[in-house]
């Protein structure tokens, strides 16, 4: 059998240039799949969020039919302890900017508490002997009746003292002694139609406890799988896919009557919910940010709430709309009328 000559070998073989040359290639190829999946991850990722968020703005509204108002904005007047993130937020205490609130979702639409605070619910339901024991399920709740915090604003007990002093946590209707002559058959137990849950959580991955706040405000939340010994006594926060808060924005009320908005007040000025680009027809005017700019969008300026992501970035800029860190060009926002 004739031997190979040199030639043939040279023919067969790869030089060292196209042996580069063909790595670099497949180097490139599986640099533009990776972006690609990326990409395709990330849109993923959004529209579970805007879906999360989408739904969480339904069951705002079905709220809204069912007793004729918005949920209130919950947050801290209270020391945590009391309060737990759940106080009424009223003016002056607050403005467009922060009235806003981690807790109230879970509070108003799905009834993440227990007989205590809303009467109905498992955590916390008394011995098997007393009324009420039979309200084992874990979520849904009581008509939050006319105030919209199960008698926390108007509250027997609190009518010598200024509108500004209601709607805190520990007033809560439940929580009202009969010792107290002004409270007379607020021990009773809470009866008629269960509402909610306005959301249909398919697992509860999107769902954190609130555990405090940092020294910026900031919501401090663990997660289930974290085992936290108190979870289950943990106010609740609904998180985007990223684990960050969906923070709820509820255009400000007059003192503590939930149904009359603030004339002087809405959420186009809240910077953080700010389109990053605008359409043709939707500027609108608001208080300027930081840096002077004080374009907003109509849709903010009418709406009654607005829920709000910071994105896959998980970082917002709170003073400038359009900041130079990009921080909001990927914030996710959904409005309500």
């Amino acid at each position: 059998m004739p031997q190979p000559t040199q030639h043939d070998r040279a023919v067969r073989a790869f030089t060292l240039t196209e042996l580069l040359v063909t790595i670099g290639i497949i180097v490139v190829l599986l640099g533009v799949l990776s972006t690609v999946i990326g990409v395709g991850a990330r849109r993923a990722q959004i529209a579970s969020t805007t879906f999360l968020m989408s739904s969480i703005s339904e069951g705002i509204e079905a709220f809204r039919t069912d007793h004729g108002y918005v949920p209130p904005a919950l947050g801290l007047r209270d020391s945590f302890a009391n309060g737990q993130g759940r106080d009424v937020l009223v003016p002056p205490v607050v403005n467009s900017q922060t009235f806003k609130s981690y807790t109230t979702i879970a509070e108003y639409l799905l009834g993440y508490g227990n007989r205590l605070e809303d009467g109905y619910g498992g955590v916390g339901v008394p011995a098997a002997n007393t009324p009420g024991s039979r309200e084992l399920p874990a979520l849904g709740f009581r008509a939050p009746t006319s105030d919209g915090c199960w008698g926390a604003i108007d509250n027997p007990w609190l009518t010598t003292l200024p509108q500004s002093a209601r709607g805190y946590y520990r007033y809560r209707n439940p929580l009202r002694l009969s010792s107290n002559p002004a409270a007379s058959g607020n021990t009773a137990v809470l009866e008629g139609r269960v509402f909610g849950p306005y959301l249909d959580l398919k697992d509860e991955s999107s769902l954190a406890g609130l555990a405090g706040y940092n020294t910026d405000g900031s919501p401090i939340l663990v997660m289930q799988d974290q085992g936290v010994a108190n979870f289950d006594a943990l106010p609740k926060v609904l998180v985007d896919y990223w684990g960050q808060p969906i923070t709820f924005y509820r255009r400000p009320y007059l003192g503590t009557d939930l149904k009359s908005p603030n004339p002087q007040l809405n959420l186009g000025d809240v910077v953080a919910l700010r389109p990053w680009q605008f359409g043709t027809t939707e500027t609108a005017t608001g208080i300027a940010d930081a840096v002077g700019d004080a374009s907003t969008s109509a849709s903010l300026v009418g709406a009654t709430f607005a829920l709000f992501s910071a994105g896959p970035n998980r970082r917002f800029n709170a003073t400038v709309r359009a900041d130079t860190d990009l921080f909001n060009e990927d914030n996710l926002v959904e409005t309500g009328r």
